[in-house]
């Protein structure tokens, strides 16, 4: 579990006011934050040399093109889903939506 909040309120203020000339639309779109209602992708490729048996011919080298995905979800009370996987997006993003479900019915439970 991490905090994403801010620590306090008077340096939230004073962040709005330096920074983005105390508009806090302005601060909300162009200062970093997380998002908590999507899924963070980075799509990962490498190369790696292959089975040398298999070569025909001496002049040529196989070679293995590698892809695979690391999926991030964040949750506004602090946790975090992760998964290395070589499925496509859209596969995932299904699987990985389950938990958002559960966190809003705790948090209509606790209402």
């Amino acid at each position: 579990v991490f905090s994403i909040s801010h620590p306090d309120k008077a340096s939230l203020r004073k962040l709005a006011v330096e920074h983005y000339r105390g508009c806090w639309k302005r601060m909300f779109i162009h200062h970093p934050h997380m998002r908590f209602d999507g899924l963070y992708v980075s799509r990962n490729t490498y190369i790696r040399t292959g089975i040398t048996e298999w070569v025909v011919r001496k002049s040529c080298s196989p070679v293995q093109i590698v892809v695979y995905f690391r999926y991030y979800r964040f949750f506004p009370d602090g946790t975090m889903l992760y998964c290395t996987s070589p499925i496509p997006v859209a596969s995932v993003a299904k699987a990985m939506a389950g938990p958002l479900s559960h966190f809003q019915q705790q948090q209509q439970q606790q209402q």
